[in-house]
């Protein structure tokens, strides 16, 4: 196992300890801290409802394995700040460890990205969110874009209540605006979150991008998270993922694997 590879994972049995034991704390009774805690199913619902914002804050770990031995580990806060339901600021500020032969390490501050999500649509089952975000070109060269990139995203939520689960067709578009790198790549997925008993969820997510700068070469990654709504503040999940397509489109990797906690700041 390479160092880096068992750093990430080092960091990421540190992540989930401290997620749980963000958990377990309290200042009252254990049996009422438990009662007042233990989320009821519409909470769940709630909380995992992304069109629905809420202010949280939530960090992932992630190893990325890429082509011919080369590799990339991020360590990912995200602050989210909601000024209503239909309304919210988002703010990632990356920290990249990038190995592109396999030895060597680039590290550093990735590109921040900021997004303002906007619930434009809801109906009785269904929602649409737009969110124009930008990717500011904070990086050193070889940890981002060298660029700065406007990638606005749009998803729709569909909500299939006999499934307990919500559908999710989504898009995004990048498109560099200044900096040294052209960039004009499509994503397309369609997530599926499921609700599971004991507050458990999973999400399967294919990921389809379609790069135009490579002249439309194309590449597909697979994940699928696993996750627990712990309390009525704290989520926690993991997320492995294989990729096709590595050859063709260097950003897509071989496999990953990622965990992460969210904490609800409301």
């Amino acid at each position: 196992m390479s160092g880096t590879l068992r750093a990430a994972l080092i960091a990421s049995s540190l992540l989930l300890c401290a997620a749980s034991s963000l958990a377990q704390s309290g200042t009252t009774s254990e049996a009422a801290s438990a009662a007042a805690s233990t989320p009821s199913n519409d909470a769940v619902k709630k909380r995992l409802d992304p069109t629905d914002f809420q202010s949280r804050f939530e960090t992932r770990v992630e190893h990325q394995n890429l082509r011919d031995g080369a590799s990339r580990n991020l360590i990912v806060p995200r602050l989210e700040y909601a000024f209503s339901k239909t309304l919210a600021l988002r703010v990632e500020t990356p920290y990249v460890w990038s190995h592109p032969d396999g030895t060597d390490s680039d590290r550093g501050l990735g590109d921040i990205v900021v997004r303002l999500n906007y619930r434009a649509l809801r109906g009785e089952g269904y929602a649409v969110v737009l969110g124009p975000e930008l990717a500011l070109d904070t990086a050193d060269e070889g940890l981002g874009f060298n660029a700065t990139v406007f990638q606005p995203v749009a998803f729709v939520a569909i909500d299939l209540p006999k499934y307990k689960a919500v559908l999710f067709p989504y898009a995004q578009q990048f498109v560099d605006i200044a900096g040294e790198n052209d960039v004009n790549v499509t994503l397309l997925r369609m997530g599926l979150l499921k609700r599971l008993p004991n507050r458990f969820y999973s999400f399967f997510e294919p990921s389809y991008y379609i790069d135009w700068e490579r002249d439309g070469r194309t590449g597909t990654t697979f994940e699928l998270e696993v996750g627990r709504v712990m309390t009525n503040k704290l989520a926690i999940w993991a997320r492995p993922g294989v990729g096709t397509g590595s050859n063709r489109l260097p950003y897509v990797y071989d496999w990953n694997f990622e965990v992460g906690f969210r904490y609800f700041l409301d």
